[in-house]
């Protein structure tokens, strides 16, 4: 190009020798030989000459391919990036080449100098203060560095830096880098271009420095410009971004001096990413399909709630709509919780167990911000669920009906001439009795919480397991360092759910041995209340509820001891009939009441129902010892309640006998879609109760157990990931659960007595 604008410009001279107007011709010509030469000296400049500026458009330079294969089996050696410096002095004298190590460790606690941020895939940041009168009193000189790369064939590859101060690079940065510039030189320290007059007023320290990999994916380039698929074990052109402060020191800085001017903050980091662009499209098809999923079964809830609380043709009203945003948060939270366990254990199983780099941990404010999101929904929704399932158990109606009938008359006595020809009274022992049994059942599970949480606290804290959350891509490394919250979610959720494997190994072992060879304290209770001859009704819902079948197959339960050990060994030899309703052997059961039964059932119980909140100041103060004088005297009831208490419970065994005919009830096994989704059955032609022995649990906190338990994992989390402590996440578990069982086991205990009009203090 250059020899023929030589001869064009020969050319045009010969013809025009001796035409003045030609010159300024001639002249364009010569400027365009100029540069034409610059040009042709700027494409070469990669030939040992070293430059200021990079031309090419930046986002050609940061899709570049480097000659880098990354295999993590051996991080020493091919898992590790080789950065090189070439140092010069502030004369532009070469000074040689060394690796980086610890050239920015500016913070004295830092390990830069054992550089496991080298290791592709190990984010690392730190944060520390530069004391600017150290460095103004040290012997530090001025360097300038050019960076770079040393790929697989031993070349030297330059590494684009960013100097954020420059206004076009003030504005962040995208994937492309658009609008960005890209520089080669660098400095660390500048205590020369501020010397005024042998002195030096100003000194430039670096506030910043962090380094950007982001893994090869698509279509790239190689450092040779030919075009390349992306495939595992690629990265694309590390990207170096350093930021300046500078300070003004004529005046006199002390070395004690903490503020942020005599102090500045430094801060280095390295990130290792990748474009989720996929990933998060293919989380958000997930995510929509779980979301409708959520959605389809709250309908479903609702409209079978509402078959058991509204009649036909009842419009909808709040109570509809609460009940479906109740739907919605029991839906919600665990949906959630378990879409957040799949994708916390593909980025902890797949980033953890890569031989060959191909992914890369989320880090960006933007992603980590999607997770939390999602975190923090499925964990409000699910202690939201929790939190109303408790209140509904502390509110639920019961009745503790007595089947005994009186012995005889009574006969005259000296304290009491008109006892004669009385019946005999049936002692209302039995059914204290009872109702203690019931209050102890109100809080008991399956799990110990206590227990799991001092293994987890063990197996994460104790055995460094909480370390595997670190973002770099070897699990056997246990180091300590800053965790990233998805592989947080990871591992709390894997020890969780590897404790709920134990759980259910320890469920079955009390289903096929513990419970069947020594006792089951539920099933125990429903045999107590057949010896008693007392039943149990109760109704969590308008028209649903539970019943526990008391009725004694012997004589009389109110009787000696050795009348009640007669009765049971003929039981034992089955000599009695079946302890079970209608001569089954079946004695607990949910029952669908039709609206008939239940509105009879409220207007005789209203009498007691009306008592229930005059006493319930009276029950708080006294039981939290709020009076003054605390009594040991106990409350009596009024005898309006106690004709109401007498009537309902003669209406309760007529009905149970089947003596109204207008309310007949029909009994039966649940089916398999009943068992599976939960279905109303139909109560036009009566009510219905089907069988089932552990149902009543659901009024307990037993009931509830799987949703509590997802509830502590999602707590569990979040505190851990806020505090970033494992051990303040295991207390607030257990503080948590502490009111829990509290709040339960008060209310529970307080709607207990209120219900069967009993001192709270025979509850013992």
């Amino acid at each position: 190009m250059i020899l023929l604008r030589l001869r064009v410009l020969y050319t045009h001279r010969a013809i025009s020798l001796g035409q003045p107007h030609h010159c300024l011709h001639c002249l364009n010509g010569i400027l365009q030989i100029l540069l034409d030469f610059f040009l042709f000296l700027l494409a070469f400049r990669y030939v040992g000459m070293p430059w200021l500026y990079y031309s090419e458009i930046p986002s050609q330079i940061a899709q570049l391919v480097p000659n880098v294969t990354i295999n993590l089996n051996n991080p020493s050696k091919t898992g590790m990036l080789n950065f090189v410096l070439a140092a010069y002095s502030a004369t532009g004298q070469f000074l040689g080449y060394q690796y980086l190590k610890n050239q920015f460790a500016f913070c004295s606690t830092s390990d830069v100098s054992a550089t496991p941020w080298l290791i592709v895939g190990h984010n690392y940041e730190i944060s520390c203060n530069i004391n600017i009168a150290n460095v103004v009193n040290s012997t530090f000189q001025t360097t300038f560095y050019d960076i770079f790369l040393i790929d697989d064939a031993g070349a030297y590859l330059p590494i684009p830096v960013r100097v954020l101060n420059m206004p076009q690079n003030q504005y962040g940065y995208d994937f492309y880098y658009a609008g960005n510039t890209f520089t080669r030189r660098f400095f660390l320290i500048d205590n020369i271009s501020g010397v005024s007059n042998g002195v030096l007023k100003v000194i430039r320290v670096p506030t910043s420095i962090s380094f950007r990999i982001t893994q090869a994916t698509g279509t790239g380039a190689t450092t040779t410009s030919a075009p390349v698929a992306g495939q595992a074990g690629k990265i694309y052109m590390p990207i170096m971004d350093i930021t300046y402060a500078e300070r003004t020191v004529d005046g006199v800085i002390s070395p004690t001096d903490s503020s942020v001017y005599a102090s500045p903050p430094f801060n280095f980091k390295v990130q290792y990413v990748m474009s989720l662009i996929d990933f998060w499209s293919s989380m958000q098809i997930f995510f929509s399909l779980a979301t409708g999923g959520v959605l389809m079964s709250a309908i479903y809830r609702t409209l079978q709630w509402s078959k058991r609380n509204t009649v036909v043709g009842e419009s909808i009203d709040v109570q509809i709509i609460a009940q479906s945003l109740i739907n919605i948060c029991g839906c919600a939270g665990s949906t959630y919780f378990w879409y957040l366990v799949l994708i916390c254990s593909y980025w902890l199983f797949f980033y953890k167990g890569q031989s060959t780099l191909y992914l890369l941990i989320p880090t960006a404010a933007a992603d980590l911000f999607i997770f939390t999101s999602v975190l923090t929904v499925a964990a409000i929704t699910q202690t939201s669920y929790v939190a109303i399932r408790i209140y509904n158990q502390c509110k639920v109606s019961m009745f503790f009906f007595d089947w005994e009938k009186s012995r005889g008359k009574l006969v005259q006595s000296a304290k009491d001439p008109s006892s004669s020809g009385k019946s005999a009274p049936v002692s209302i022992w039995r059914t204290i009795f009872m109702a203690n049994q019931w209050r102890s059942l109100q809080c008991t599970r399956k799990v110990s919480i206590e227990f799991q949480l001092v293994w987890m606290y063990f197996i994460l804290d104790g055995l460094h397991l909480q370390y595997a959350a670190t973002p770099q891509p070897d699990i056997r490394n246990l180091s300590p360092g800053p965790r990233n919250p998805i592989l947080i979610y990871g591992i709390d959720c894997l020890i969780w759910i590897m404790w709920a494997i134990l759980i259910i190994l320890q469920l079955l072992f009390r289903y096929l041995v513990y419970d069947r060879f020594y006792r089951d304290r539920f099933l125990q209770y429903s045999d107590l209340l057949s010896v008693s001859n007392i039943s149990l009704l109760v109704f969590d819902e308008k028209r649903h509820g539970f019943y526990i079948h008391g009725r004694s197959v012997h004589q009389s339960a109110d009787t000696c001891i050795n009348e009640l050990n007669d009765c049971l060994r003929k039981e034992e030899n089955d000599m009695v009939p079946n302890r079970g309703l209608d001569q089954s052997d079946q004695q607990a059961f949910e029952i669908f009441a039709t609206p008939e039964v239940r509105s009879t059932y409220d207007k005789i119980y209203g009498v007691v129902v009306s008592a229930v909140y005059c006493c319930f100041d009276n029950f708080v103060a006294n039981k939290l010892g709020a009076t003054s004088k605390p009594t040991r005297k106990m409350k009596a009831a009024d005898e309006a309640s106690i004709t109401a208490y007498q009537t309902v419970n003669k209406f309760l065994c007529s009905f149970f006998d089947k003596n109204f005919k207008e309310f007949q009830y029909s009994t039966r096994e649940k089916t398999y879609i009943e068992k599976l989704i939960g279905a109303t059955p139909d109560t036009f032609q009566g009510s219905v109760f089907l069988h089932d022995p552990m149902s009543y649990t659901r009024v307990l906190l037993r009931g509830i157990e799987p949703a509590i338990l997802i509830c502590y994992a999602l707590l569990f989390v979040c505190i851990d990931v806020g505090m970033n402590s494992v051990p303040a996440a295991a207390l607030g578990i257990y503080l948590i659960d502490c009111v829990v069982v509290f709040t339960r086991s008060h209310f529970g205990e307080q709607n207990l007595s209120n219900k069967t009009l009993l001192d709270w203090k025979f509850l013992v």
